[in-house]
């Protein structure tokens, strides 16, 4: 009997030494989150059509690196407009909501009613033969404020893009930081 115990012990000794080593010594936090779903949880229903539109962006499950080390996304179930928010890790900017409004009437009403917004110019994307819509908004302090959307016959027309980038113009978020996204067509 007391062989048994010792056996139970000795399993769950061998166990939890298993999960601190592979914590300590596997460096990819994504591999080590999936296997032993640590820190990670799915995506609930409300972000599905997000997730289908930006395969490339974001990550497969919540909290985990997305298209860039470091880069971490969760999602917010807002009633009106799910929303993911994507961040690097102990550095905010630049800052990327990825907001789903459900159709493209209802982007360019939100952009129309935003404070502050400045008139829309064209931003192009390596990966979108047509130009994406860009709309500064009031800046805040020293930070880059901007609304990108898609025209109206893209599967991405539904989506608005909220960027914020401290320290820089809206000029370094449409021609520098927007055409490094991983997103397409």
């Amino acid at each position: 009997m007391k062989l048994t115990w010792r056996r139970a012990i000795a399993a769950v000794g061998l166990i939890s030494a298993t999960i601190i080593a592979l914590t300590l010594v596997v460096p990819n936090r994504q591999a080590i989150g999936d296997w032993l779903d640590l820190g990670t949880t799915p995506w609930g229903s409300a972000h599905q059509e997000t997730l289908r539109a930006f395969p490339d962006l974001l990550p497969r499950r919540q909290s985990g690196e997305a298209w860039q080390p470091g880069y971490y996304c969760a999602g917010v179930d807002y009633p009106s407009a799910p929303e993911i928010r994507c961040s690097k890790e102990n550095h905010p900017d630049p800052y990327l909501v990825i907001v789903d409004l459900g159709s493209h009437d209802a982007v360019l009403h939100s952009v129309e009613i935003a404070p502050g917004t400045r008139p829309d110019r064209p931003v192009h994307h390596p990966s979108f033969p047509e130009a994406l819509i860009g709309t500064p908004q009031m800046r805040v302090s020293d930070t880059a404020r901007v609304f990108v959307w898609f025209p109206p016959e893209s599967p991405k027309s539904r989506f608005l893009l909220e960027i914020s980038w401290k320290h820089h113009t809206e000029d370094d978020v449409f021609d520098r930081w927007l055409p490094t996204l991983p997103i397409r067509p």
